[in-house]
């Protein structure tokens, strides 16, 4: 960009969708820049959140870009490789034009005087794009005050109406309670005939490495970095069958066929095995370490839990907590989790903590105080794993209250509304008796009282202690207005508007 300018454009346009390059170009106030930007949005989320961070830095030069864009009569060509994305272009561009026009409705509506302060940078065809908007017959006002047949909710704001009811200030002790492991009836058998871990499982570690070697075994607990091959064929125990075929189809590599004969071939190799015979857990970890975060790996390894778990028992939970404070990957946790049950929790809250998304189904056994905020803060924001964290609070409700009773007395923040939702559910899910003798725990009468007013709260009282402000593109004068079932009329401008807020709510 320094050497060649605004030329240099084009020839960033390929890669305009990647961070490198989008986070270059979403400085540059051009309208050319914008209109690359703007191609490739759909690219993915990072794409998107460039263009709406320059409309806002830059608004005249997206203006521009967006009235000319809208002016072709073909769909402007996408930055990529041809064949590819003209294949895509057909059934992506009906989506790309009606984001074009809200954005251009949305900086019309939100800064008038745009339009004729571009008007003398653009050609015609655009002038004439951003005429027939200026031109268009504004959407006539409903400016009716007839709130008799709109729903309560829509006439009378608790949150604006009257100030929202908070809980008292309660300074209470964290409440101990042991930590409990529950599996279902056959759980554990069943994990335990699986495949892998049946392969796994036939010997002890140490029994194991004198049975093969200790190259073997390396490969088999994940060192080295032919991650295919060890999720493909070692760990589900299918190497020793696989072996002669695989030597035939890497024959034209012969340090590709040596790790199939002989297991990990490294110069560390030998280091890693008296380490493992030592039970040196920490020489281990840095030797992974320094051959997973070479810049020559196209993958990072995984520890195979299957064979950690034979193990003496002190040695895999040291090595399943340190590998979870260096966030290693892993495989086959289900299984470890079922040998080592309630002594694995500390590595099991670290990895929940790294990886919630992969980990959630595997704490639904764990029943600990320590996973009740994280739990409530997923049943507060997360649509997707809502389910889940709703079982876990029903699952493990002395749990859930013991940890979040008095969160909910503390200042008011995120952490205070999750853990109040998550003692709604169980109240409403008839643990009410439970939340009373939990709360009676701390001896104080007024922690129960207070606590049941909270969670008696009807329908309307319960919102948001702060709701944030619209969007950009909450212009709802430009849109169709939603209409009453009841009598198929249109709501008023300010129901509209409290449907916002509502929308709003988080």
């Amino acid at each position: 960009m320094r050497e060649q300018g605004l030329a240099a454009i084009p020839r960033l346009a390929m890669y305009a969708h990647k961070e490198d390059c989008g986070s270059l170009l979403v400085q540059i106030n051009h309208p050319q820049v914008i209109r690359t930007l703007l191609l490739v949005a759909d690219k993915n989320k990072p794409s998107l959140q460039r263009v709406a961070k320059y409309h806002k830095n830059f608004p005249h030069a997206t203006l521009a870009a967006l009235a000319e864009l809208l002016a072709l009569t073909e769909p402007p060509a996408r930055p990529g490789y041809p064949i590819i994305e003209d294949k895509k272009l057909p059934a992506q561009q009906k989506a790309r034009d009606e984001y074009w026009r809200t954005l251009l409705q949305t900086l019309m509506a939100s800064q008038p005087q745009l339009a004729e302060e571009v008007m003398q940078w653009l050609s015609t065809q655009a002038r004439a794009v951003l005429n027939s908007y200026l031109s268009a017959p504004p959407k006539p006002v409903i400016d009716s005050t007839d709130n008799s047949n709109l729903p309560e909710i829509l006439v009378s704001l608790p949150w604006r109406s009257k100030k929202k009811m908070t809980a008292p200030r309660l300074d209470l002790a964290p409440l101990e309670l042991t930590p409990q492991v529950y599996w279902q009836p056959g759980e554990q058998e069943r994990l335990a005939a699986t495949e892998s871990a049946r392969y796994f499982s036939t010997e002890s570690l140490a029994q194991r490495m004198e049975q093969k070697s200790g190259r073997v075994v390396l490969q088999e607990l994940g060192f080295g970095d032919n991650v295919w091959l060890f999720l493909n064929y070692i760990l589900p125990g299918k190497l020793d069958a696989a072996r002669n075929s695989l030597i035939v189809q890497w024959h034209y590599y012969q340090g590709r066929v040596e790790e199939i004969l002989n297991g990990w071939n490294s110069p560390e190799a030998q280091l890693a095995e008296q380490a493992l015979r030592s039970g040196h857990i920490e020489a281990l970890i840095n030797i992974w370490e320094n051959d997973n975060y070479s810049r020559y790996r196209p993958e990072k390894s995984v520890w195979n839990l299957y064979l950690l778990a034979q193990l003496p028992r002190e040695m895999a939970l040291t090595f399943w907590l340190r590998i979870n404070e260096k966030k290693h990957l892993f495989a086959g946790e289900d299984y470890f989790l079922s040998i080592l049950g309630l002594d694995a929790l500390p590595g099991l809250l670290l990895a929940f903590s790294h990886r919630p998304k992969e980990t959630f189904p595997l704490i639904l056994n764990f029943g600990a105080t320590e996973l009740a905020l994280p739990v409530a803060r997923v049943w507060r924001r997360f649509a997707a794993q809502r389910d889940l964290a709703r079982q876990w609070i029903l699952q493990w409700p002395e749990h859930t209250a013991s940890a979040l009773i008095p969160l909910v007395f503390t200042k008011p923040s995120d952490n205070s509304e999750a853990a109040l939702l998550a003692l709604r559910l169980l109240y409403e899910q008839g643990h009410g008796e439970l939340l009373q003798t939990v709360a009676n725990r701390w001896q104080r009468t007024d922690v129960w009282s207070a606590l049941e007013q909270l969670l008696k709260q009807g329908p309307m009282d319960i919102y948001p202690a702060r709701i944030p402000k619209a969007p950009d593109f909450w212009h709802p004068a430009m849109w169709s207005r939603p209409r009453l079932i009841t009598n198929n009329q249109p709501v008023t401008g300010d129901a509209l508007e409290i449907i916002g807020e509502m929308l709003r709510f988080t």
